[in-house]
């Protein structure tokens, strides 16, 4: 019969008494249940009762335990942070109007906790410390289960794809894996599931340097070796994209990084409290989004959590959750920085338009500096880990609208658009702007069309397709978005040897009016070429997006709704990476203006005019300092506007500029 303890028992003991006493199992009690726990994970636990030993009123749960937070998972690198964070809200929550357990000294504590957890194990457990070699990739390769996955990989996209979504079920879930060294080490997160599929299943398709995907993969991994001439040729090209990536891509990212920084850094203040704002933001929160085998959208919710959304029932504001799965579908009304924060600093937000990621944001912290750096050095450091990011086994899948596959639809390879069998007992033409193809006349000189290279024939960011019915219905048409993450769609083979033998015709706007009658209605008219959208290019449209450009500051300032663009960058930012709204919204605020006709550059608030700046026009035309902090002195001292406009905001740089004024302004 087991024994029974009560759980505030092991309080009084230290962790290092409890190694040399306690053995076997045991039922502990704890202020809302009790659970069977083993020897190790009461010790695991008590090291994070430290809490409970400072703050004696903070309830003792079950969910404060190593055994409910795993619930029979394998012990991860991040269990600690967990319960850590577990009880540390506990704490607040039980000493919420008590000074000494600020938020600001509950994050000390669990970083020393966490040192102190660190130190403990890395002495004690030294015996059960295990490694892996060569022989335990040997032995996962041969494993008769991976074995069969590795013999059915075929050099297409749809096989690899299908070998690594098996094989990294077997490595995280299959029971007979529970011993395999090489699946611990996968599912403890200690190795990365992308790197280790390489190792054990195949090293997949390899990008050149222009990102532009090799048309035969490497269909065998590392474990057994890279053995042929081709497939060692391909897989250099991963380190001269990692050296390239960490020069002039890692450069500009940088360089943009920081541009950035200095701006955002005029969103200085968070203030406890609610500004009683007015203004929603509505924001329809999107489920997860599957298109084939590949996730497009991994769903809003759980980049919303924190955010405060206004029941309209109760009229009351709520916070959203991850559980809130109810919410999906449906179109909240969001407490918004963008929609206007109306606490009276000009240079500050409140916490409830922020959201409750407000508590962890440390006091006087400049909330704008925080809120770019944490989504910046995502990003730059995904375009400094590009070798081992650009290794996808597929390229992204064409999604169309629902108006659009009336018309055409997406080819099995997701790389190619078909004419849709809706339209095929009418009259069919195609309509292509002649700009996006200026090489189409080489189709009569090549003396086979297959012998042109399809990207210098043409290249089509959209297409037209018009449908004339017979009888008496009237002729409708469409434009169609035929891109897909800078890959422009070309005109394939088949439809180029149509285009020669029946011609074409050109309209009043000077387009090519291509007539689809006798068309092979299995054959795809376009196709996107094999290149994937990589890190860099990633980071290069992030960039395009928040700092436009000078020639753009008019459309800008009076046609850019700060509403939808805050929709298109947390799409972009999302598609590769992982980033809370509050965190968005923080930075593009930063980057709003008033007015640009009355160079009013300050933040706007509710009862101001709104509008998008450029990053350009925000650090010459905003706080002095600014520019100082940045380059271009000489210009800056040259410019006369330097010395005429004078409306300019406060930032955090001008105490180093004019200590003393601001000095005095603040006494």
């Amino acid at each position: 019969m087991l024994k029974r303890y009560a759980a505030r028992t092991f309080l009084d003991y230290t962790p290092e008494d409890l190694w040399t006493r306690l053995t076997g199992t045991a039922i502990v009690v704890f202020d809302d249940g009790e659970l069977e726990m083993g020897w190790s994970d009461i010790i695991y636990s008590r090291l994070a009762w430290e809490f409970h030993c400072e703050f004696p009123r903070t309830p003792l749960l079950k969910a404060h335990t190593v055994t409910d937070v795993l619930d029979g998972e394998r012990l991860s690198t991040g269990t600690h942070l967990e319960i850590l964070g577990t009880v540390m809200w506990a704490v607040h929550e039980a000493y919420e109007h008590d000074a000494t357990a600020s938020l600001d000294h509950l994050r000390r504590r669990t970083y020393q906790i966490s040192n102190q957890m660190y130190n403990f194990f890395v002495k004690r457990c030294k015996p059960w410390v295990v490694t892996v070699d060569y022989i335990d990739f040997v032995k996962t390769v041969l494993h008769p289960k991976l074995d069969a996955i590795n013999c059915a990989i075929e050099p297409t996209m749809l096989s690899m794809d299908s070998a690594y979504k098996q094989a990294t079920h077997l490595l995280k879930k299959d029971p007979d894996f529970d011993d395999n060294r090489i699946a611990q080490s996968v599912r403890s997160g200690v190795a990365k599931i992308g790197q280790v599929l390489q190792c054990v299943v195949a090293a997949g398709y390899r990008t050149d340097m222009s990102s532009m995907f090799f048309q035969r993969p490497i269909t065998t991994n590392y474990t057994w070796g890279i053995r042929t001439l081709y497939d060692s040729m391909i897989e250099s090209r991963s380190a001269s994209k990692a050296l390239i990536s960490a020069k002039a891509p890692l450069q500009e990212t940088e360089y943009f990084s920081r541009r950035l920084q200095l701006v955002t850094q005029n969103v200085m203040n968070l203030h406890k409290g609610d500004c009683g704002s007015d203004r929603y933001l509505a924001w329809k929160v999107r489920e997860r989004e599957v298109v084939g085998n590949q996730v497009m959208r991994d769903g809003d919710l759980k980049r919303l959590v924190g955010k405060f959304y206004l029941d309209e029932e109760t009229n009351t504001l709520k916070v959203i959750s991850a559980d809130d799965t109810h919410l999906i579908g449906k179109v909240l009304k969001l407490r918004s920085v963008i929609a206007g924060c109306a606490h009276p600093d000009p240079n500050g937000i409140c916490t409830t338009c922020f959201g409750e990621l407000s508590l962890s944001v440390p006091e006087r912290t400049n909330i704008g500096h925080m809120c770019c750096t944490s989504f910046a050095q995502k990003s730059s450091q995904s375009v400094l880990s590009v070798k081992h990011l650009d290794s996808a086994s597929a390229i992204e899948a064409i999604i169309l609208s629902a108006m659009d596959q009336e018309f055409v639809r997406a080819g099995e390879d997701d790389s190619s658009f078909l004419l849709s069998p809706k339209i095929r007992d009418e009259d069919v033409f195609l309509i292509i702007p002649s700009d996006y193809a200026p090489n189409i006349t080489d189709i009569y000189v090549a003396q086979d069309v297959e012998d042109l290279h399809l990207s210098r024939v043409s290249e089509l960011p959209n297409i037209t397709v018009r449908v004339e019915r017979r009888g008496d219905n009237p002729p409708r048409e469409r434009s169609v978005e035929v891109n897909l993450n800078r890959r422009l769609a070309s005109m394939t083979y088949p439809l180029l040897n149509h285009i020669r033998t029946n011609g074409w015709t050109v309209d009043k706007k000077g387009n090519y009016v291509i007539s689809m009658n006798g068309w092979n209605w299995t054959a795809p008219i376009l196709e996107l070429p094999l290149r994937h959208f990589n890190m860099s290019d990633h980071s290069r449209e992030i960039a395009r997006l928040l700092e436009s450009n000078s020639k753009e500051r008019q459309k800008r300032d009076k046609e850019v709704n700060p509403d939808h663009l805050i929709i298109e960058l947390f799409d972009l930012v999302n598609s590769k990476l992982s980033v809370n709204l509050a965190v968005l919204e923080v930075t593009l605020y930063g980057e709003m203006i008033v007015s640009m006709d009355d160079n009013d550059y300050s933040l706007p608030k509710p009862w101001t005019r709104r509008a998008m700046g450029t990053l350009e026009d925000k650090m010459g035309m905003g706080s002095l300092s600014v520019e100082m902090a940045y380059e271009g002195h000489r210009a800056a001292f040259m410019s006369p506007v330097n010395y005429t406009h004078h409306n300019r905001p406060d930032h955090l740089m001008d105490r180093l500029i004019m200590p003393a004024e601001v000095g005095q302004y603040d006494a």
